[in-house]
């Protein structure tokens, strides 16, 4: 028996009888391989492409940060309006 590498259409090895993988039934579980082989790179496309659509961390991280400015401006502001006359009246 001869390697992979070696092996040719018509070997004894292909052909020969017995238990797999010389059982003769080779060439049928090849086709059926690679008929799995065109599935799984039809799914591992979908999947780039759904994958190139989602949100990345930096993405996300720039999402929060210019979340929390608007929060943490927004309650700068309140304080300014509400607790300035109030400190202005204290200090009088």
């Amino acid at each position: 028996m001869g390697t992979i590498s070696n092996l040719r259409p018509g070997d004894k090895a292909l052909a020969g009888g017995g238990d797999p993988p010389h059982d003769g039934g080779m060439e049928a579980r090849l086709s059926r391989l690679e008929d799995h082989v065109g599935h799984l790179r039809e799914d591992v496309a979908t999947i780039k492409e759904r994958l190139s659509h989602t949100a990345t961390k930096a993405w996300i991280m720039g999402g929060v940060i210019v979340v929390l400015l608007g929060v943490l401006g927004g309650v700068w502001w309140t304080a300014q309006q509400y607790l300035g006359p109030i400190l202005q009246h204290l200090g009088k």
